[in-house]
């Protein structure tokens, strides 16, 4: 005799399959907020390491940036940790699928299409991607100082000329 199969008719069957699907989702549900639990644990522990350098008061700016700098790698360090996949590195090829553009400028030394700035940090979790918001890079202007190969100070126009 094989197996009920479920909507079989049988109670035995319905039955079988009520109770296997419930302690699936018990199991994932049990899962879900280990995973929850973790997160919400790392976070917090990067809530109290700002806390703490805020708490430090005047230290100076590049103490100070060196500390927003290890808070900065221990939330990424956390997401990661969670499955989250940040979007969004300076220098990074424009991908339309994953960047959200806010603006362009010009960036020497840059190419164009290439993220300059992340405004704000996209992730991909869980097959889902949240865009980052981004700068990107121009190409020179074709009446630019920069595709002529000047400086702003030596166009013709400016006020420099014109005294």
């Amino acid at each position: 005799m094989g197996r009920a199969q479920p909507g079989s008719g049988t109670a035995d069957g319905d039955l079988f399959w009520h109770l296997r699907l419930s302690r699936e989702l018990a199991e994932r549900d049990s899962q879900h907020e280990a995973e929850t639990g973790r997160l919400i644990a790392a976070l917090l522990d990067v809530l109290s390491d700002l806390d703490g350098l805020l708490a430090l008061g005047d230290v100076g700016a590049a103490r100070y940036r060196r500390g927003t700098e290890i808070v900065s790698r221990r939330l990424a360090a956390a997401l990661r940790e969670a499955s989250v996949e940040l979007i969004g590195v300076p220098g990074e090829p424009l991908d339309p699928a994953i960047h959200c553009v806010i603006g362009t400028a010009e960036s020497p030394g840059t190419p164009p299409d290439h993220v300059t700035q992340v405004l704000r940090h996209g992730c991909q979790y869980r097959g889902r991607i949240t865009p980052a918001d981004v700068m990107v890079s121009a190409a020179p202007d074709a009446d630019s100082p920069a595709a002529r190969g000047q400086s702003a100070s030596n166009q013709p126009g400016t006020d420099e000329e014109q005294e």
